[in-house]
């Protein structure tokens, strides 16, 4: 019977991101969506240990021996001699940087257009057989830069959070009363970096703070970085620093909170971290949102955009949100809506059709 091995390390390291977690948090769903098909976890840390799952079993790799071959060699070695034993195997991967050839397999790799622009040039990404990218944008950008890589290049928005809860009246006022001392607040949801989106949008809060003079705070939560200190003593000269919060490394349920009672949410990542704005779409929070190749079409006009560096657009975006009552309601329903119709369960079930394609070649 044909077999699917994903291969788990580049998921498991310090510096993932939450997307690369939630990937990581999704393989046993994924795995269920392909039963009855037999699957494997391939890692070469001989001390990891997951919990059962049906269907699923973790395969610890021989360690590779460091000779005088690199460690990278000496790596994809081990994982030749274990491919050579495993004919009518899909291997599916998710690091371009880290991905390993399998000759007379298929592979699957799921990525961003970042994370293979950013790959070291002896990276062999491009030897897989499907590649699958969040949006047609990405697909443009990979396929023009790598044009032999055209035909093998897909989109599939990998949106794989849970729905946030709508909170209602009474819940928004007890997350305001937490967080803002009970006052509406724009929220920004992401990394505390200023060049990975805080610093778009205190500049885009800047302008809307000016042209309507507004007591509304903007909330800064997300995940600490190397650049938070950096981050942390712009706010002491920023103008309006007294109305500016910052809540870093937020448990994930007071996270999603955050998102489900903010007013607005201004979301300019241009990363591969999108889940704020799953969890705003699926709880309510209108958003207003800077273009980005990864994040594509798929909120469609279901949030406002705003082109990437222009604060001014943003700030009107926001100003929208703020005054237009019937603009905002349209927007939440429009949300709630897409998020029924594109969110986990939808990106599982694409998923698992990629792979079963790739298995049924191999019969």
């Amino acid at each position: 019977m044909p077999k699917v091995a994903y291969y788990i390390d580049p998921l498991l390291e310090y510096t993932v991101n939450h997307a690369e977690q939630s990937i990581l948090g999704a393989i046993p769903d994924l795995v269920s969506a392909l039963l009855p098909a037999e699957q494997v976890a391939l890692t070469l840390d001989p001390e990891l240990t997951m919990e059962s799952h049906e269907g699923l079993e973790l395969v610890h790799l021989p360690v590779p021996k460091i000779t005088w071959r690199s460690r990278e060699r000496s790596r994809v070695a081990v994982f030749e001699a274990w491919n050579k034993k495993s004919p009518g195997t899909v291997l599916v991967q998710f690091s371009p940087g880290r991905f390993i050839p399998a000759q007379g397999n298929p592979t699957v790799l799921f990525t961003t257009s970042e994370a293979i622009l950013a790959a070291p040039r002896a990276a062999q990404w491009a030897a897989a057989h499907t590649i699958v990218l969040p949006s047609a944008a990405a697909v443009e950008k990979i396929r023009s830069a790598f044009p032999r890589c055209t035909s093998r290049i897909i989109s599939r928005q990998p949106l794989l959070e849970q729905p946030a809860e709508t909170l209602g009246w009474a819940g928004q006022e007890q997350v305001k009363l937490k967080y803002t001392n009970g006052r509406d607040y724009c929220l920004y949801a992401g990394s505390l970096s200023a060049s990975q989106g805080a610093m778009p949008a205190l500049k885009a809060y800047s302008l809307f703070k000016k042209w309507l003079m507004t007591g509304m705070p903007l909330v800064l939560a997300g995940r600490s970085t190397e650049e938070t200190a950096d981050l942390e003593r712009l706010l002491t000269t920023y103008k309006y620093k007294a109305d500016v919060l910052l809540y870093p490394d937020p448990e994930e349920e007071d996270w999603r909170n955050l998102v489900a009672g903010a007013y607005m949410l201004v979301h300019t990542q241009t990363t591969g971290d999108h889940y704020p704005l799953e969890w705003a779409l699926s709880a309510g929070t209108p958003a207003a949102c800077v273009q980005s190749q990864d994040l594509g079409e798929w909120p469609g006009d279901a949030v406002l955009w705003a082109a990437a560096d222009d604060h001014d657009q943003l700030a009107h975006a926001l100003m929208l949100l703020y005054k237009d009552e019937g603009q905002r309601n349209t927007l939440i329903e429009k949300g709630k809506k897409l998020a029924m119709e594109y969110n986990r369960e939808h990106t599982l079930k694409a998923w698992a059709g990629i792979i079963n394609d790739r298995l049924a070649e191999i019969g």
